[in-house]
């Protein structure tokens, strides 16, 4: 994903895709400030060759490389996410899903929130926003 980085107000680092709906809607893929990381609901849109596949499974695992640059570009691991938060319009489908974020979630445990909602396009099968702490929280 082309990510780009800036910092902007009370120290806040904003990180963009350069994706036209995060220009059109005029938010950042994620937003670090301090040691705490907001990633925006995340779809499986590969950017950088502006498509999105048509299954379930395959946009689960580009919508988890998504997430994880948009963490290394604000300096998070996965490891530093505390909660996500995981939507999926299709229940029938959502267990396809579930079984590929629970690999990706295995060894973090956050606390995760999942519901089926309708999402921006129907092309979109399922999106996932998480919150990071970085550091050592012991």
């Amino acid at each position: 994903m082309p990510i780009t980085t800036r910092t902007g107000h009370a120290g806040r680092t904003y990180i963009s895709t350069g994706s036209s709906t995060e220009k059109w809607v005029n938010y950042s893929r994620a937003v670090r400030h301090g040691d705490w990381v907001f990633v925006s609901n995340t779809s499986g849109y590969h950017y950088d060759e502006d498509r999105i596949d048509t299954d379930i499974a395959s946009q689960t695992r580009q919508m988890i490389v998504n997430v994880t640059d948009a963490l290394d570009a604000a300096g998070a691991k996965p490891q530093d996410i505390v909660r996500a938060v995981i939507f999926c319009p299709q229940p029938d489908e959502f267990h396809d899903a579930l079984d590929i974020i629970s690999e990706f979630l295995a060894d973090i445990k956050p606390t995760v929130t999942a519901t089926c909602s309708p999402l921006a396009a129907p092309s979109l099968k399922i999106e996932m926003e998480v919150t990071a702490l970085l550091g050592d929280a012991s």
